[in-house]
């Protein structure tokens, strides 16, 4: 049971994104350094938005310490690296590579790669060069033929519908971000907010925002807007004569008005707004308004105002198959001009939304 820190060195490992954070991992960990500690585990939290594991170390004058290594949120663990919550039990033996805490946390880390009991090293974030999900590292000694914790490329047999119905229905689609094995896992070019016209009240804004101004800390939903641009799965299903847009990014549940109606006059504003739909040759159009204001467009993005008028499009494309979604805002406050994007999905392997049920981040371990 012991903690042993290593040189300080550049970052070696992946830096590449698909376990998307509810907070920039750079705001909170000094990302070009690396420590090392080994001990005992206390608790594995397989949570959301991020899981910890509660490690017993002793330091080098002998004393015990509570350390807390953050890792990805438990529906990215899961389903992009197959982790299981009884991977980590209490008084297993680990090592823990990552970053150490941007303020002043002494005992807090961000888990890069873990040694676990069995001597196999299982990496938390992806090969840097490649931006691919790497497999787990075999001890001296054994080959990494016996790696069986990863499955090679797959494909997911969906049958489209034939029944007249619009072909997404009911499917979990999982979005594409070309970190995966899945041989349908190829990428749309990002939207980077950075590039996009901002008024110069919307720059304003999103250069006075903080880091700990994100609702995600105290495990408050976020806008429509992250929701549907996280790296979880979506389904969209019907409900009567309307649709419904499941996410499983904090469990989302939206209503699609798909009766022609218009939002009332007195209808509020909310973290999901006022959506209605048609149906438009093969495609689904979703508008939305009414969106509270205050909130980032995609996690690191810009904050919108309450004119924030959101645009998806759907359709399903049968090679695959894949779902091709475009997503369009507008809000004169924030942007001089309307801006889209485009994104892929793919049939999810686990046919099925999972429960997100955030647990606020613990606080130091006394």
């Amino acid at each position: 049971m012991k903690r042993v820190l290593m040189g300080v060195f550049a970052t070696l490992l992946g830096g590449a994104w698909p376990l998307q954070a509810h907070h920039s991992y750079i705001s909170f960990f000094q990302v070009d350094e690396r420590i090392r500690i080994e001990g005992v585990v206390e608790k594995f939290m397989a949570q959301n938005p991020h899981g910890y594991v509660v490690l017993n170390v002793v330091n080098e004058e002998g004393e015990l310490e509570q350390w807390r290594a953050e890792m990805p949120g438990w529906v990215g663990m899961r389903r992009g690296r197959g982790w299981l919550a009884d991977d980590l039990k209490p008084g297993d033996h680990i090592a823990i590579v990552g970053a150490p805490a941007r303020f002043n946390d002494e005992t807090l880390i961000r888990a890069d790669d873990i040694v676990m009991p069995d001597g196999w090293t299982r990496h938390l974030f992806n090969d840097l060069a490649t931006g691919k999900i790497r497999s787990p590292t075999p001890p001296a000694g054994l080959g990494s033929e016996n790696d069986n914790l990863h499955g090679r490329p797959t494909t997911v047999d969906i049958a489209l519908r034939t029944d007249g119905e619009w072909p997404g229905l009911d499917i979990v689609w999982q979005p594409n971000t070309g970190s995966s094995r899945n041989v349908l896992d190829i990428p749309a070019p990002r939207m980077n907010f950075r590039d996009a016209p901002l008024t110069e009240a919307g720059r304003e804004a999103w250069a006075n925002r903080l880091p700990t101004d994100d609702p995600g800390l105290r495990c408050e939903k976020p806008t429509l807007t992250v929701s549907m641009n996280s790296p979880t799965p979506i389904q969209i299903t019907k409900d009567g004569d309307h649709l419904r847009v499941l996410t499983e990014h904090w469990d989302a549940v939206r209503t699609i008005y798909m009766d022609g109606r218009t939002p009332p006059s007195e209808t509020p504003h909310t973290i999901n707004g006022f959506s209605t739909g048609r149906y438009v040759g093969g495609e689904v159009l979703i508008q939305t308004s009414h969106i509270t204001a205050g909130y980032t467009l995609r996690v690191g993005g810009p904050p919108h105002s309450d004119e924030l008028l959101v645009t998806e499009r759907y359709r399903v494309l049968e090679e695959g198959p894949l779902l091709e979604a475009i997503f369009t805002v507008e809000d004169p406050v924030t942007f001089s001009e309307p801006i889209s994007w485009e994104r892929f999905f793919r049939p999810a392997e686990l046919q099925q939304i999972q429960t997100y049920d955030c647990q606020p981040s613990p606080g130091p371990q006394n």
